[in-house]
């Protein structure tokens, strides 16, 4: 069925190190019915020469120069040009086990699915990949999409580049530009718009831990772009009308928040009008909640609230 073509999305800025690397891994994708999408979002190192080189060795690669405007800008203008039946996305670090695409789709026809996901692996180094053998097949509908961004498939869930889409999720979704934690952003939106998703239990992605990426620098105060993220996906749920859905995003809103808190404390101790204004949001989302908790989480969440600093204690200890 390789009629339908899939354009693969890569976003490019300054990864001269790793980019040949990303590429080959598409290139040479079993599924060979691609579109390669390679934007390079104002990259100042070699970069650019790699993508026009590439450009020359394989007629399916498209390239586009833009000015630096991030993530979501770069994966916004890949989709405008693309003329794809669906899409995927790979970060330019990453790389990919060369049937991928071919797994993603054949489970994503054979189980009349919109999203087909993968498991990842964390690469620390280089990592040879290993060959896809058996696995198993999970399939999402309903209520359940959403319950996997609060369990066991949270780390699989929330990610946007693991997965291959149809093309007409996208068709009135947009990445959010000019934030950090975009997928997070999107997610429940790509979710919502759905009827079915699938998940491959199988590593096929190969996530690299760069140091020098937007997530893996030391903590800046961009990366707070995360509560407007939780915002909007509390928001949605409430939307959404499921009062359990609705209470696992607050609860996971609660915890994720203090993390960011006492990273705000720890890199930015001057910065107390900006915790202040954090502690604040975070009492408003816990009193409108509380009523729905166990005690335990009234006070595992309390605690934090009126002492940050023990609670802090108490949770390192526990560890």
């Amino acid at each position: 069925m390789e009629n339908e073509m899939i354009s693969i999305i890569v976003p490019i800025y300054n990864v001269e190190k790793y980019l040949e690397r990303c590429i080959e891994s598409i290139i040479h994708q079993t599924y060979s019915n691609l579109e390669i999408i390679l934007v390079d979002d104002g990259s100042t190192d070699r970069s650019p020469e790699i993508c026009n080189k590439y450009k020359g060795l394989d007629d399916r690669i498209k390239v586009i120069h833009q000015n630096n405007g991030g993530m979501s800008a770069a994966r916004n203008a890949g989709i405008k040009i693309s003329t794809g039946d669906y899409y995927g996305f790979v970060d330019s670090d990453d790389y990919i086990v060369c049937e991928m695409y071919d797994i993603l789709f054949s489970n994503l026809v054979k189980y009349e699915a919109d999203i087909c996901e993968c498991k990842y692996k964390i690469v620390i180094k280089d990592e040879e990949i290993q060959p896809c053998t058996e696995y198993n097949v999970e399939e999402y509908e309903g209520k359940r999409k959403f319950l996997n961004l609060y369990n066991q498939n949270k780390e699989n869930t929330v990610v946007i580049w693991n997965k291959l889409y149809k093309k007409y999720i996208f068709s009135h979704i947009k990445f959010k530009e000019g934030m950090c934690h975009e997928d997070e952003y999107i997610i429940h939106h790509l979710l919502d718009a759905s009827n079915k998703v699938i998940l491959v239990d199988k590593e096929m992605y190969y996530y690299v831990r760069n140091e020098s990426s937007i997530m893996n620098k030391q903590f800046s105060l961009s990366r707070l772009d995360i509560i407007k993220a939780l915002d909007n996906r509390l928001e949605f749920m409430k939307e959404n009308g499921d009062k359990e859905l609705e209470l696992y995003a607050s609860i996971d809103y609660l915890k994720r928040i203090q993390f960011y808190w006492y990273q705000t404390k720890r890199f930015f101790p001057n910065e107390k009008a900006i915790r202040d204004s954090i502690m604040s949001r975070y009492g408003s989302v816990l009193n409108e909640y509380k009523k729905q908790m166990t005690w335990v989480q009234k006070m595992r969440y309390g605690l934090f609230l009126i002492f940050p600093r023990i609670n802090h204690f108490i949770k390192k200890m526990f560890k």
